[in-house]
């Protein structure tokens, strides 16, 4: 019980894609460089709101919504914009 409390609590980040060696990238290449958990769980891109695939290519001011261990926002902060 004690353990289950202790454990940190998933959260949502939302960021703007800006960094030029992910644009033009699958959204795999963020897992494939974090190697954390985590869900990207949806893609803005010109206005309309997908969910968001491994496969789906990232483009310049989309807006990805991420769950993930707040102790990792800096991370993807630094990797995606």
């Amino acid at each position: 019980e004690k353990n289950k409390s202790s454990r940190p609590k998933p959260a949502t980040i939302t960021l703007n894609v800006e960094n030029p060696l992910l644009i033009g990238k699958p959204l795999q290449t963020i897992f494939d460089t974090l190697k954390s958990k985590f869900v990207v769980s949806r893609i803005m891109h010109n206005n309309e709101i997908k969910s968001a695939n491994k496969d789906m290519v990232l483009h310049k001011n989309d807006v990805v919504l991420i769950v993930a261990n707040p102790a990792d926002f800096e991370r993807f902060q630094t990797l995606i914009g």
